[in-house]
């Protein structure tokens, strides 16, 4: 059998327009999963959506009660101050 050159190819079920998000550091991923937790703790609403800033990308919203505006940890802005 002849040697292939599709080694080097992707996988079927890859996305080749997919760009991963910029990597944080260690310490930020830390004090947002630890401000999560302080805030779910308190009551607050773990949402299915990201912040979409450079700065945080990733990390995910919160909201404080049914009504309450949506909150990104990281940094640490509410929606409407983004």
């Amino acid at each position: 059998a002849e040697a292939s050159d599709d080694d080097d190819a992707e996988p079927d079920d890859a996305e080749p327009d997919y760009v991963p998000p910029p990597r944080r550091s260690t310490s930020s991923v830390d004090a947002a999963s630890a401000a999560i937790g302080q805030k779910l703790l308190a009551g607050w609403t773990l949402l299915d959506a990201a912040c979409d800033r450079s700065e945080c990308v990733g990390v995910p919203l919160m909201r404080k009660g049914q009504d309450g505006k949506r909150f990104c940890v990281g940094c640490e802005l509410f929606e409407d101050e983004m």
